[in-house]
């Protein structure tokens, strides 16, 4: 019974780690693409993006 239960345990880890794996690789695609680009961040104005636009 444990060892059945472990062997799960196991199977959703593994599937857990390629997960988090394919999420890191395109999470790494997306950053070279440039799709995370924030005009704001470059410009030093990412705090006050709230209020740079009209209500």
């Amino acid at each position: 019974m444990i060892d059945l239960l472990m062997k799960n345990i196991e199977s959703i880890l593994k599937q857990i780690s390629a997960i988090v794996e394919r999420e890191k690789i395109q999470q790494e695609e997306k950053r070279k693409r440039g799709e995370n680009f924030n005009i704001f961040s470059v410009l030093g104005l990412s705090t006050s993006e709230v209020r740079l636009h009209s209500a």
